[in-house]
């Protein structure tokens, strides 16, 4: 989650302090939602985890917007309507249920279930898409550093790696560092956009 955050504020400069703080939850969300798919009894703990992460993220935009009143739900209503919003999020979730059946590194990290869940992202709210996006292809691109492969052309059986290091390995950690003070740096500095100090 903090390499893909850091990547789309790195990438995706925030028109205004209400695509901020959307973008960053659509790209926290983006950067773990293709490990739904872990398929062992023990990796379904972690699928679990991504699921709270998931509700958890939209707890924290929905306090802030409590606290802070930011506009978000007003960005949102202005951007879409109920039919839309009701299409979006149960496509979505239509898609993840079927990735969360699928293979390990199969569908869910694949060119077609980005581009699937991209696009239930963009007729939701089209402005967070692109925030999402880059954080789930920030995910694709570390775990093709992996030794296992991933099924990018999914429904394709070849897999693709560099075999290059180990997913819980030093470089894992050394990226989970990096991208949190990266994550955290980029958001006060996107913010600095919008407030003077």
């Amino acid at each position: 989650m903090a390499v893909g955050v850091a990547s789309s504020l790195l990438l995706l400069p925030p028109a205004n302090i209400q695509e901020l703080v959307l973008g960053t939850g659509a790209a926290a969300i983006g950067a773990v939602i293709s490990d739904i798919d872990v398929g062992t009894s023990e990796s379904h703990k972690e699928a679990d985890k991504i699921i709270a992460v998931f509700v958890l993220i939209i707890a924290a935009m929905i306090a802030v917007e409590y606290v802070w009143h930011l506009g978000l739900y007003n960005k949102i209503i202005r951007s879409t309507n109920a039919e839309r919003i009701v299409m979006a999020v149960a496509g979505f979730l239509l898609i993840c249920a079927f990735g969360k059946e699928q293979p390990h590194r199969s569908f869910m990290h694949s060119v077609l279930g980005m581009v699937s869940l991209t696009g239930c992202v963009t007729v939701f709210l089209p402005v967070v898409a692109p925030y999402f996006a880059v954080a789930f292809l920030s995910h694709l691109a570390i775990d093709f550093l992996n030794r296992k492969g991933l099924k990018l052309l999914f429904p394709m059986k070849k897999g693709f790696s560099l075999d290059l290091c180990s997913s819980s390995g030093l470089i894992n950690r050394c990226m989970l560092w990096l991208g949190t003070v990266a994550s955290v740096g980029l958001f006060v500095f996107r913010l600095g956009d919008f407030y003077i100090w």
